[in-house]
């Protein structure tokens, strides 16, 4: 289920990085002018998300120029669940993001989805020794079920129209029913998606069948538009890779498993390795060897091999 948010999250910040950027910055007492309309806000450029040297990875990281001429970035993340580390993961994700793109001023954000427990509030602080504090982060945190419906509504950006279903106020049939046609309205067809699994989290169960034949009616509107063939083609093979990557997840564990039986000084060097490997195939000759070859040594070159094949491909 956190894949699922972590996506759909991603569409809607790739989507319309300027209204998300307008969002965020309107749900700050201090920098709410920036978002107002007329204010000049100008999206410069959609950056990368991904920090060399670590797995971590932002929802979205936007280069921004404010009506003034002064640059800035936004660096957004979405949370489905309480995170009693994200002040940390926010510091280290904005310095990793001024080593990358240089010391501009960064707007931190965080928007949790969903209510789940006492949730930390900004600023985040670090104690010091015998008391008082020794640094203080601050950043935008959004517990979007709190945020009254009107305000989002009120910036008129149609591609926040399925974020703002999450926003204070009754989720209903006709308040889902009215969004995807005025994504429709609007040409926001690759939008069509994400509200439809946005509806999906909040209505009840005796809904869901209603939401099922309401979304199915609708994109047959669109069954021999390109819009359509691409959304079902994204579904399709968005599937075919997640059901690559869980064969290949479950060739990984054998071949650790296989190790840990065989030739257990390799553990580690295994784990690291076929963490690796995409190909099933690949995967499917290293369980070949590990259980039929004697010699450890051999199956310490075959998975530092790995690496290299890896770089080769």
């Amino acid at each position: 289920m956190e894949k699922e948010y972590d996506h759909t999250m991603k569409v809607l910040v790739d989507a319309d990085p300027l209204a998300i950027a307008r969002f965020v910055l309107s749900q700050s007492e201090r920098m709410r002018s920036l978002a107002e309309a007329g204010s000049g806000l100008k999206l410069l450029a959609r950056l990368s998300t991904e920090f060399p040297g670590t797995k971590a990875e932002a929802d979205g990281l936007l280069h921004l120029e404010t009506g003034l001429g002064e640059p800035f970035l936004a660096l957004v993340e979405s949370q489905s669940t309480r995170d009693g580390t994200m002040g940390d993961r926010l510091i280290d994700y904005c310095r990793r993001t001024r080593r990358k793109h240089g010391p501009l001023p960064i707007v931190a954000c965080v928007i949790y989805l969903r209510p789940d427990g006492i949730i930390e509030e900004s600023p985040h602080t670090w104690p010091s020794l015998g008391g008082g504090v020794s640094m203080i982060f601050d950043y935008v945190c959004i517990k979007i079920w709190e945020v009254p419906r009107e305000e989002i509504l009120a910036l008129k950006q149609p591609s926040l129209l399925p974020l703002a279903l999450l926003t204070k106020g009754p989720v209903d049939r006709i308040l889902i029913k009215e969004t995807f046609e005025e994504l429709i309205a609007h040409k926001l067809y690759d939008l069509l998606p994400a509200g439809h699994t946005i509806a999906g989290w909040l209505l009840q169960e005796a809904d869901l069948e209603w939401l099922r034949k309401e979304y199915q009616k609708m994109l047959e509107l669109f069954k021999d538009s390109p819009a359509y063939t691409w959304m079902t083609e994204e579904a399709l093979e968005r599937g075919r890779e997640e059901e690559r990557e869980a064969a290949c997840e479950g060739f990984r564990q054998v071949i650790v498993e296989l190790v840990e039986r065989r030739f257990p000084r390799l553990i580690p060097l295994a784990q690291k390795q076929v963490a690796l490997v995409r190909d099933r195939e690949r995967l499917q000759q290293v369980i070949l060897h590990v259980s039929l070859d004697q010699d450890d040594s051999e199956i310490e070159n075959l998975l530092l091999s790995l690496s290299k094949q890896t770089e080769d491909a």
